[in-house]
């Protein structure tokens, strides 16, 4: 991918963002726009300019409620992704895609069902999260340990050492007993463990970040507040700078410059129109 391709995908990750907020908004279904997204929007008014995709978080009732729409709101353009109406999908949260284009992550290429996905942006639930701090250690390590038979399963290898290729064989052959989309399905109970209780607490437990570091008071999400991002505006956690210093401490600091280029290698494949 080189830099004119980045550029590209950012405006497709726009047109995927305006379609969402549009759904949304007249079906009066709440979003906050997270992570970097939220960081480019405070701190470059937009994109980090070294970065390109856009994330999408939904408290889980509105998230549940998000997909049952997109069934009938979400046009023809676009096509919503999940464990259960895709087949060996992979992933515990949804992907929001662009038809007829295609966008293949280094990590997907490991998963045949994802190699034909158009370029997409991802929408992460809000699950509640226990107050006891032993009981979020529990349920943290319950994730990372059902994360690890799902790459287990799929065989994932980034090396070509002789070795280490032995290695993921017999960690597959060892798994072969369940299926991707039972593994999916696994953590998506997981994470609604303690969706039957008020906690105060929510947590984004698909994230890459920790657990530790993503579990924080609901409020701090609150009513989503309109931010601007680039030439239009999204919604983002009511209380941003209490959210951003949780993520990132200090969050309007630049990262070193040898840090702020483009990260071209992240994806295998990209195709605008086919």
């Amino acid at each position: 991918m080189n830099s004119e391709d980045f550029k590209k995908l950012q405006c497709a990750q726009l047109e995927i963002m305006d379609e969402i907020h549009r759904v949304c908004v007249e079906n009066n279904i709440e979003y906050y726009i997270i992570g970097g997204t939220a960081l480019g929007a405070v701190r470059h008014g937009g994109f980090i300019p070294w970065d390109l995709d856009i994330d999408v978080a939904m408290m889980r009732p509105e998230y549940d409620r998000f997909k049952k729409v997109c069934e009938t709101k979400l046009d023809k353009r676009f096509v919503y992704h999940d464990f259960i109406n895709t087949h060996n999908f992979g992933h515990p949260h949804a992907l929001v895609c662009i038809n007829n284009t295609v966008l293949v992550n280094k990590f997907d290429k490991f998963n045949p069902a994802l190699k034909n996905l158009g370029i997409y942006l991802d929408i992460f639930p809000l699950d509640n999260a226990p107050t006891d701090e032993e009981a979020q250690m529990k349920q943290a390590k319950e994730l990372l340990r059902i994360k690890k038979l799902k790459k287990y399963r799929y065989g994932f290898c980034y090396t070509n050492r002789p070795i280490e290729k032995a290695v993921k064989i017999l960690r597959k052959a060892a798994v072969c007993w369940t299926t991707v989309d039972a593994v999916c399905k696994k953590y998506d109970d997981c994470m609604r463990k303690y969706n039957g209780e008020e906690t105060g607490l929510v947590c984004s437990m698909s994230s890459h970040y920790s657990y530790k570091k993503q579990c924080m008071p609901k409020e701090v999400y609150g009513t989503p507040q309109l931010v601007k991002f680039e030439d239009r505006q999204y919604f983002a956690p009511e209380k941003i700078d209490e959210y951003l210093t949780r993520i990132y401490k200090d969050y309007m600091k630049l990262p070193p410059v040898e840090e702020q280029k483009e990260n071209l290698d992240a994806f295998e494949k990209v195709v605008f129109d086919r």
